[in-house]
């Protein structure tokens, strides 16, 4: 069976957004399992709230705050056992501080096969933040805008099948669709394009 790995700052992040994207996944076939530092949530226990609906949780020890920090050098080793022992096919990340870690420390994965998404969260200073942070996010904006310019200029040649809502379905879809019959009279191959791309999504 096939393993998918959600990924979020916190538990509470995983139970308010993404449980409707695990029960995706789990009707997909996958095997799932979930990422986050549930010692930040005390209204439940996030080992027993997703065992309940049949997903995997892993604590990790990821900051909120600081990108450059111990916490984060843990994290990023957490993490780093956590693939090893599972093999994921595919993995979703959210929020900036594990967007960031997840991606390079599934680099060598990815060359693998297996699948790195990461949607954006807003671009938001929590109070408190260190200056790295504000550094960090301020170079990540231009890189994303960077990325999203380069898919709005596929929009002249593929169509992206998929929905806007993060909560009804956030995995991408890219499917180029067939055109229409020849003797319907208005047939190109330009007309294969992307539709209803969300640039706040970015998949690579």
């Amino acid at each position: 069976m096939k393993r998918a790995l959600i990924v979020a700052a916190t538990g509470g992040f995983l139970k308010g957004f993404l449980i409707s994207d695990m029960k995706l996944l789990q009707k997909m076939g996958y095997e799932v399992h979930c990422a986050a530092n549930g010692n930040s949530v005390s209204t439940f226990v996030p080992e027993e709230l997703f065992a309940s609906i049949g997903v995997m949780f892993h604590q990790i020890d990821f900051s909120s705050t600081s990108p450059i920090s111990k916490e984060s050098i843990k994290a990023f080793k957490e993490y780093k056992r956590l693939i090893k022992k599972y093999h994921f096919d595919f993995v979703h990340v959210h929020t900036p501080i594990p967007g960031a870690i997840v991606r390079i420390a599934t680099m060598h994965e990815r060359r693998k096969g297996c699948v790195v998404a990461y949607t954006t969260h807003g671009l938001t200073f929590p109070k408190g933040c260190s200056f790295s942070f504000v550094l960090i996010r301020k170079k990540k904006n231009q890189k994303e805008r960077i990325k999203a310019a380069f898919f709005r200029l596929l929009r002249c040649f593929l169509r992206l099948k998929g929905r806007n809502s993060l909560r009804s379905n956030s995995l991408p879809f890219l499917t180029p669709e067939k055109p229409p019959a020849l003797d319907a009279g208005k047939t190109r191959p330009e007309d294969l394009r992307v539709e209803a791309l969300q640039c706040g999504k970015l998949y690579y």
